[in-house]
């Protein structure tokens, strides 16, 4: 069970397909994470914490053995416990865990869960953004009442009206300024609840040689650019990973005049000195050994659009009367062996992305032009200033 549940957390996202898991073992772990919930005090069992062993099932649900025993064995009976008794963090992922379940093989036995969809309704209010955003995707998924099949097997809704979310986003963007000849619009995509869901897209995806995993930017919206000439020369898209850099407003178009990220020390475009950003690591106040000479990105963009990086801005959204928190961050591609992968600088101690761990979640390079620009990418929400 160890070695399955190590396996489990491993494997790159687009070779999970490739872990079929053994009856006797699939059993276990279901009968140790309803152990772990009946334990109120820890959540534990059997040396493992309820959380972990819902990523762990998450993980193992890409194989659709594995899916559908977990949904006939009644996994899906100890997520709603999960979601009802456990803190932010259980509740996310367990309702990550009943979207991931969901497939035109299992979504009727899944929607017959008692409870299930209550608790969900429920905690579409939360006021956590990523259970919210976890409970919409899973109580979505399960209203599909029709659906085509895709990329071999995952249910996509039908397509509806122009996306609310992302013009809101358009809007903020034309409030930056940016000349129109950085973008390629033709690949823009949101990443909305609703648009994700009706793509059919996962949460995580594989990219580059030697395969690298990295996460969607769920509640943000990518506007495409223009990519340089060396993009196609190193054949980018196929074996470079994927990263995203929390920045300040204020810095997109200059960034965007350099064509690169670039790194405390560099001059950019038109002459001004890079500097570290007040509040981060500096040269007389930074732990021992740490380098803040450097090019910082994450795979995950809730480490990258923290508010110490992706600078929250108040926005005022005329055309519906809404004054929004606004902030902006860039997609890049990054060259595989450029970088170094490195701990969390935010002080956090809550796991930040169930996917990363917080050891490894911040990327690092000294390696000027080892990034490319993919998109700019913001989110537009309500007026909270929290992360």
């Amino acid at each position: 069970m160890n070695a399955l549940m190590t396996m489990s957390y491993i494997v790159e996202v687009d070779q999970q397909h490739l872990v079929q898991a053994n009856v006797g073992s699939m059993e276990f772990i279901i009968k140790i994470l309803a152990d772990a919930l009946s334990n109120p005090d820890t959540h534990q069992s059997e040396g493992f914490h309820a959380y972990e062993i819902v990523v762990g099932l998450t993980n193992l649900a890409g194989n659709g053995h594995n899916r559908k025993y977990a949904v006939a064995k009644g996994a899906v009976d100890a997520f709603v416990k999960m979601m009802k008794v456990g803190d932010e963090n259980e509740q996310e992922v367990a309702a990550n865990a009943v979207w991931v379940m969901t497939a035109d093989d299992t979504k009727d036995k899944i929607r017959q869960t008692n409870g299930l969809m209550d608790v969900l309704q429920a905690l579409k209010d939360s006021r956590t953004e990523a259970v919210r955003q976890a409970a919409e995707r899973a109580y979505l998924k399960l209203q599909i009442t029709q659906v085509y099949q895709k990329f071999g097997g995952s249910p996509v809704a039908p397509k509806t009206g122009k996306c609310e979310y992302k013009e809101r986003c358009k809007r903020f963007v034309a409030s930056l300024n940016i000349p129109d000849a950085f973008f390629d619009h033709q690949f823009d995509l949101c990443y909305c609840t609703t648009c994700h869901t009706q793509r059919g897209d996962r949460l995580y995806y594989t990219r580059g040689q030697p395969p690298k995993d990295y996460g969607l930017p769920m509640g943000w919206c990518r506007f495409a650019l223009g990519l340089p000439p060396k993009a196609k020369v190193h054949n980018v898209f196929e074996k470079w990973h994927r990263a995203f850099h929390g920045t300040k407003k204020d810095a997109v178009v200059k960034i965007l005049e350099g064509g690169e990220l670039l790194m405390p020390g560099d001059v950019a475009f038109g002459g001004e000195k890079i500097k570290e950003r007040e509040g981060h690591f500096k040269d007389d106040w930074k732990p021992g050994g740490f380098d803040t000479k450097k090019i910082f990105v994450s795979p995950s963009i809730r480490y990258a659009g923290h508010n110490a990086y992706a600078t929250p801005n108040r926005y005022e959204d005329k055309p519906s009367g809404q004054v929004c928190i606004a902030r902006v961050a860039f997609q890049v591609f990054i060259r595989p062996n450029s970088y170094e992968a490195g701990e969390q600088t935010i002080g956090e101690t809550n796991q930040i992305d169930p996917k990363f761990s917080n050891q490894e979640i911040e990327w690092s390079t000294k390696e000027r032009g080892g990034t490319i620009l993919q998109g700019l990418i913001v989110k537009v929400e309500g007026t909270s200033m929290d992360p």
